[in-house]
């Protein structure tokens, strides 16, 4: 004899999980903290590279080249936490200030470093 499970889904009608999750206001503005992380991070990236190509093609005729890469990077390192420094201790301030500081001094820093070189 084959007995037919009845199956009741009382249950479903309180719970939470079975419900689709409704997106909340104020979890929708930390999507642009995200992409300003994204945007920080394209920077540095993109800072580093002119960095480099600089000190590469400044460096390339020359026979030792590979110790002035590596004091180059050693530079770069240097100025991406004096721009993250200048950032973090003028952020307290204003966040718009702050941007403008660490902009400013990354470009000098740059200029600096390619009239040096």
């Amino acid at each position: 004899m084959t007995r037919s499970r009845q199956e009741t889904y009382d249950w479903y009608e309180n719970a939470t999980a079975a419900k689709a999750p409704r997106a909340r206001a104020e979890a929708l503005p930390a999507t642009t903290d995200s992409r300003l992380q994204f945007g920080w991070w394209i920077a540095g990236v993109a800072f580093s590279s002119l960095w480099m190509l600089e000190s590469w093609t400044h460096s390339f005729p020359s026979p030792n080249r590979v110790g002035g890469l590596a004091g180059s990077l050693w530079a770069l390192l240097l100025s991406l936490s004096i721009c993250y420094g200048i950032y973090k201790f003028s952020k307290v301030q204003s966040k718009a200030i702050a941007t403008l500081l660490c902009v400013i001094s990354a470009i000098v820093l740059l200029l600096h470093h390619a009239t040096r070189v």
